[in-house]
């Protein structure tokens, strides 16, 4: 199996998952109590409607063909990217919701820094251990894989 089959089975598994949530929170009993505090109900819906459409974000990106423009390569990186990122908090908001703890794995861990320091503060970004003035190298732009180029003060 290929590593989109692969990755696109573990999004249907995933959006699956969420019909079970859905499900719990429209039920009448659980949802009189859920809606009871309105800031919880709407982190809840709003989580919910956030990890799908970024779930049809990751599937569209790895059902298509990775551009030849440079600038479309870039938005499409950027997107993809963002859309990872957007999903972490998204998770780790609906858990929240439901007083479960969250634990972030190494490789999500990386893709969020990944995103912060490539495209979320490129320019400047500070950390303990040093500042960062980092850029994507355009010609290690592909669907799969990139070069960050991270000089540090």
């Amino acid at each position: 199996m290929t590593d989109n089959k692969i990755i696109v089975k573990y999004l249907d598994s995933s959006t699956e998952k969420l019909e079970f949530v859905y499900e719990y929170i429209n039920t009448s009993r659980y949802q009189d109590e859920l809606i009871k505090d309105y800031n919880l109900w709407n982190q809840i819906c709003s989580s919910l409607y956030v990890i799908n459409d970024t779930i049809l974000a990751i599937k569209s990106y790895l059902s298509k063909k990775y551009p030849k423009d440079i600038g479309r390569k870039y938005l499409y990186t950027y997107g993809i990217l963002q859309a990872l990122f957007t999903q972490q908090d998204a998770v780790i908001n609906l858990t929240e919701c439901f007083n479960v703890e969250t634990k972030v794995c190494d490789v999500f861990r990386e893709i969020r820094n990944l995103r912060n320091i490539s495209i979320g503060h490129p320019t400047k970004l500070e950390r303990r251990e040093g500042v960062y003035y980092g850029y994507i190298s355009r010609i290690t732009l592909s669907k799969f894989s990139l070069n960050y180029i991270k000089p540090i003060r």
